[in-house]
């Protein structure tokens, strides 16, 4: 139950999280790279071609610069085509290694 509480307050991990894709973006004023996670069931449309896609912003918490980024997706939910201003994509390693540069000492 407090799992479950925990879960709902934090938000889970997208990562296994079969209606969640994780995207990772770096800012191009800072350099803070950021998770972004994407609602299969909320945040996806189908476009006038029945392409499935996504519009998402994401803001860092560093510099609060805004991240725009567009994705194409085929029906198994794999991107296929990706675009991005005002930062660049990434690997999820390079958010991992930012994510054990703050926790250590």
């Amino acid at each position: 139950m407090l799992k479950q509480w925990l879960q709902m307050i934090f938000g889970r991990r997208s990562d296994g999280d079969s209606n969640g894709i994780s995207v990772y973006v770096r800012c191009a004023k800072c350099g803070e790279v950021v998770r972004v996670r994407i609602n299969k069931g909320s945040d996806i449309s189908r476009n006038d071609d029945d392409v499935l896609f996504v519009r998402k912003m994401a803001m860092d918490g560093k510099c609060h610069s805004r991240i725009e980024m567009e994705l194409f997706f085929d029906d198994a939910y794999r991107i296929t085509k990706r675009s991005i201003q005002g930062g660049e994509f990434v690997a999820h390693e390079q958010w991992m290694a930012q994510q054990n540069r703050m926790v250590q000492p």
